[in-house]
């Protein structure tokens, strides 16, 4: 029984695939077996080249979707089909660096008290590339998620008996799957990102408008249920529509004194955030209290922005004591 199960979907991605795959067999960790779901459709000569793959190394099988199922529900189907005792998310066009499974495996096994782990991941589109730098620290993690995704998906290993026993499967009402998943995961598990570049995202084609503003409907109804159930904060209809992370909306927002306002409600957002920490103990108070300074500088002032590298977003975002950040909140009831 192999320890790792890799769980690659695939969707017309022949292009890519080979790539991928190959990533995984430069692996310096050699036991491993890997699932490739070919989703109902999927006709690119993606199966064709997968089942290739499968001749050539048996570590390697194929499921085929016989009906459409989606990323959640094929990643679901990899989950129960697995045999490893920890599960490698991988995508069909990214790229895994030799040694993932190796760094990853040996901190798992070493940290018992982690369910999921992650890692850094450098984000490739043509000739331009960025390193996504998200936090390692696992409370500051669990406080960054339940305002924005800070695990990249294809770089994350998860403990299959967490997985099992906390139900911790996709959701597939949700088009961002893996944040939902998160936000309930750091309710029941610890979460890590090792803060090294586990492997390459290649960026795709540009979201349309309209998945776009799917996608930032979606976001904002995941924080406030991720504030519900890990806070016991209730956020209404309108406070939901302000956990938009996917655009700054406040510097998008042209009418000055509708933008004020919105910053005055988002102001307020935040606080009730900190007291119902205060109240239910979820969270470090500091790792807590830096995420809330990270979300208000971005909100007033953009300090987050495309063109900004993480090094430097780093550097602005750098932890600060906790008295100052107990400022920080002090001041925000007077702005």
């Amino acid at each position: 029984m192999p320890q790792i199960s890799v769980i690659l979907p695939v969707c017309n991605g022949v292009k890519f695939l080979s790539r991928a795959v190959d990533s995984l067999l430069a692996q310096t960790c050699r036991d491993w077996e890997l699932l490739i779901i070919n989703e109902y459709g999927s006709d690119d000569g993606s199966a064709e080249l997968a089942a290739q793959y499968a001749r050539r190394d048996g570590r390697i099988r194929v499921l085929q979707n016989r009906q459409r199922l989606g990323l959640a529900e094929s990643l679901n189907l990899g989950f129960r089909a697995a045999a490893g005792d920890f599960l490698a998310r991988m995508d069909a066009d990214d790229i895994s660096y030799p040694e993932r499974f190796e760094k990853q495996l040996a901190f798992l096994r070493a940290h018992p008290e982690v369910g999921i782990c992650g890692g850094w991941q450098r984000h490739v589109r043509g000739k331009r590339c960025w390193v996504h730098r998200p936090p390692s620290d696992p409370a500051r993690l669990a406080a960054s998620l339940l305002f924005t995704c800070e695990l990249c998906h294809s770089t994350v290993m998860l403990r299959r008996e967490t997985v099992e026993r906390f139900h911790l499967y996709y959701d597939p009402r949700f088009q961002a799957e893996d944040y939902e998943l998160w936000t309930r995961a750091i309710s029941v598990t610890k979460l890590v990102n090792l803060p090294e570049i586990l492997g390459d995202y290649h960026v795709g084609d540009t979201i349309t408008l309209r998945k776009m503003g799917a996608l930032e409907k979606e976001h904002g109804e995941i924080c406030a249920a991720a504030l519900e159930r890990n806070l016991g904060l209730t956020v209404s209809r309108g406070g939901t529509a302000l956990l938009n992370a996917w655009r700054n909306i406040f510097r998008h927002e042209q009418n000055r004194k509708r933008r004020e306002q919105m910053l005055s409600e988002y102001r307020y957002l935040l606080q009730r955030v900190y007291s119902a920490n205060c109240t239910t103990g979820f969270l470090p108070e500091q790792a807590l209290l830096d995420v809330l300074r990270r979300r208000w500088l971005w909100a007033k002032w953009d300090i987050r922005n495309e063109k900004a590298t993480a090094a430097s977003i780093e550097g602005v975002f750098r932890p600060m004591p906790l008295a100052q950040c107990r400022w920080i909140v002090q001041k925000l009831q007077k702005c």
